[in-house]
């Protein structure tokens, strides 16, 4: 999927997804529009973030404070701190006889000013074995700082057996007010435990920023069972739809008694659920809530015992009201792959330098600042082999190994689908997304070539896949990437281009939002408005300007495409300075300047080996009409002998069965692939790699 330039920060454990510019919208992400605006506005980005980890118990006093086992040294004591080695000479763990709430002696993490990063988190550990399911607790401690400059916390955490995964958060506050800790500051939350919890864990962690030295004191921690309180009037599950171009489903869950009410959001359509809320308050009719990670807050007014009203701000107030609701909703997909499965599926890694693939790739993850570690999943049919293989490359934004989207994982469903038909497939995470390292933000569609030059050669050398037999799979931009890989390693096989582009990047905006806007049924006055202003901001991304010249001209064309935009369309924003930055943040950055001036034409004159190039009639983001003739004419010019052309009646850019192909069918149809594209797709592979039917 084609994409614009996101503006991304990055964090340990986040995973971030955003609107943008280009042919296509990225994960569960996860996207939001607003196409009354200049070409399509950002709006809201769930993230979901936790921090993990297993070790051995120490003893917990029945007086509060910690206590280790064998010895005062806390290391060799049954606590550990989530920190390297490498990190010890900047972060000190220890207990301390001299700062005490009472009792003996109280635990500190101490962080150096001269720690090598912006920003750090550290935690103390240790697991509850006494906590049962079903019982509730109270977790009570205090809490004392020194030159402390982000936050501090005590949560509990409860955890199942098999994927480690986080099935409750309890805390009073994720990060308790610095200005309350200068002093001992008592905390304290109620929990219970919830059913198929496994491991049930506390954690005291002190986090920092911009290279300020700190110290955190937590004394008297204790955790006892208390008798089940009276349930808070507003427990229960609360169902709302945020409308922002597309609906979002999003679920809160309140949760606990009247003195450990907490909260958590579900965003259905995302695929993402447990987002952690912090700074729930309920007071009289009012309730109010965060999500630091991402940003956002909500406001509401609790205008009887079964409905709030109120607003969802993440940049822009946006209008979001709950329903009291006895069961979620939930998204049908029914093509999710389900077990048993035919196949092997293993989880593998390969390392390398950019700058020499071929002398640096490692079968395995390795360090070394210069490296990119990919992670993703290899599927294998069944027997010896060798096998033939196929690479899939994702779309645009920041996507991990399932190209997730609204629910869907279209690379999961076609990787299931043609490894039950006789073909390995790697499907792996974007640089700086999942698992991979490198950095997505500043990278271009070259860059990305490089990362799946790198699962060429992963593949080739590997004893359980063919060489020879090596194709690639490219859906939006990754159609664009799959030529220039081929070119680069003249052994792949063969090429499917999922909706690729056979124009250049301005051309391929310009029609896209022609297209959509007029999907969303706006006049035709003011979709000319609005080219006249695309037009006029890919002209100058074109240019050579740089600095501060650069940005000063950016600013003065922004301020003039806003005194254009209606009242309405003002009404979105806060401001213009807002408005200037959401643009900005889409069409900044190497990426949009790279593709923009891209023209897929002289690379695709230069592949020689098979290519299926396939579109749906209804795709609005990668016009068929305007790509799959320019596809044909280059690889026609080059002499390319094996070439195919093909455009799918009635399917949208994610290959769905659609009525219109507007972004806003996307989350609200269940199916994820068109069966007629997986065959198609299949069987011509098949026929090029030399697979037999199985």
């Amino acid at each position: 999927m084609l994409r614009g330039e996101r503006k991304m920060k990055s964090l340990k454990g986040r995973l971030v997804k955003k609107i943008n510019f280009g042919p296509s919208i990225s994960n569960e992400q996860d996207v939001f529009m607003r196409m009354r605006t200049l070409m399509a506005l950002a709006a809201v980005a769930l993230i979901l973030i936790f921090n993990s980890g297993c070790y051995k118990s120490p003893q917990l006093l029945a007086d509060g404070g910690f206590e280790p086992e064998l010895t005062r040294a806390h290391e060799k004591g049954d606590w550990q701190p989530t920190v390297l080695p490498d990190f010890k000479e900047f972060v000190d763990f220890e207990w301390d006889d001299q700062v005490v709430h009472s009792g003996e002696r109280s635990v500190s993490i101490t962080i150096s000013p001269d720690y090598p990063q912006d920003i750090v988190y550290f935690n103390w550990t240790k697991l509850l074995p006494e906590c049962e399911v079903g019982h509730w607790y109270e977790l009570s401690g205090w809490i004392k700082t020194r030159n402390a400059n982000k936050g501090v916390s005590i949560c509990v955490q409860s955890w199942g057996a098999k994927s480690e995964k986080i099935l409750d958060f309890a805390t009073t506050q994720e990060n308790y007010p610095i200005t309350g800790t200068t002093d001992w500051t008592e905390v304290k939350t109620t929990f219970s435990v919830p059913e198929g919890t496994e491991k049930v864990r506390v954690r005291a962690g002190l986090s920092a920023t911009d290279n300020r030295g700190c110290t955190v004191w937590y004394d008297d921690i204790q955790v006892r069972e208390i008798e089940a309180p009276a349930p808070h009037p507003m427990t229960g599950t609360w169902s709302g739809v945020l409308n922002a171009g597309l609906e979002l489903r999003l679920v809160l869950n309140l949760k606990g008694g009247v003195d450990g009410l907490r909260a958590s959001i579900d965003s259905i359509d995302q695929d993402a659920y447990g987002l952690r809320v912090k700074n729930l308050v309920v007071d009289g009719d009012k309730i109010e809530f965060a999500l630091s990670d991402i940003g956002a807050t909500y406001t509401g007014t609790i205008v009887d015992p079964d409905h709030i009203e109120g607003s969802w701000l993440q940049g822009r107030p946006m209008p979001l009201n709950f329903e009291r609701v006895t069961e979620a909703p939930t998204v049908n997909r029914p093509q999710m792959p389900q077990p048993p499965f035919p196949y092997v599926a293993k989880d593998v890694a390969y390392s390398f330098a950019p700058s020499d693939i071929e002398a640096t790739l490692v079968h395995k993850a390795a360090k070394g600042k210069d490296l990119i570690t990919i992670h993703g999943t290899l599927t294998l049919p069944p027997g010896e082999g060798p096998h033939p293989a196929v690479l899939l490359i994702t779309g645009s934004g920041p996507q991990d190994r399932d190209e997730p989207l609204m629910g869907h994982k279209p690379f999961w469903v076609l990787a299931d689908h043609l490894s039950r038909q006789g073909l390995a497939v790697l499907r792996v995470d974007d640089r700086g997304v999942g698992q991979s390292t490198g950095s997505f933000v500043g990278s271009t569609s070259a860059d990305f070539a490089l990362d799946a030059e790198a699962g060429v050669r992963f593949l080739q050398q590997r004893p359980d896949i063919d060489a020879d037999r090596v194709a690639l799979f490219g859906h939006s931009e990754g159609g664009l990437v799959a030529p220039m890989v081929a070119v680069a390693n003249p052994d792949v096989a063969a090429i499917v281009m999922m909706a690729g582009p056979g124009v250049d990047g301005q051309a391929v905006l310009e029609l896209q939002q022609r297209l959509l806007l007029e999907a969303e049924g706006m006049p035709e006055a003011g979709i000319a408005i609005l080219q006249d202003d695309q037009r006029e901001l890919l002209e100058f991304l074109s240019g050579d300007l740089e600095g501060e010249v650069y940005e000063a001209e950016l600013n003065s064309i922004l301020d003039r495409h806003y005194e254009r935009l209606t009242d309405t369309d003002k009404s979105q924003f806060s401001s213009s300075e807002e408005y200037t930055e959401l643009v900005k943040a889409q069409l900044g950055g190497p990426w949009m300047r790279w593709f923009i001036q891209y023209d897929p034409a002289p690379t695709l004159r230069q592949v020689s080996c098979p290519v299926l190039a396939v579109n749906g009639s209804k795709d609005l983001q990668v016009d068929p009409e305007q790509n799959l003739p320019a596809i044909a004419e280059a690889l026609k010019v080059g002499g390319n002998a094996d070439f195919e052309i093909v455009e799918l009646p009635g399917l949208n850019h994610l290959f769905q069965h659609c009525e219109t192909g507007a972004l806003s069918e996307y989350q609200q149809i269940e199916e994820t692939l068109a069966p007629e594209f997986l065959e198609l797709v299949t069987v011509w592979l098949q026929e090029r790699l030399g697979v037999s039917a199985p």
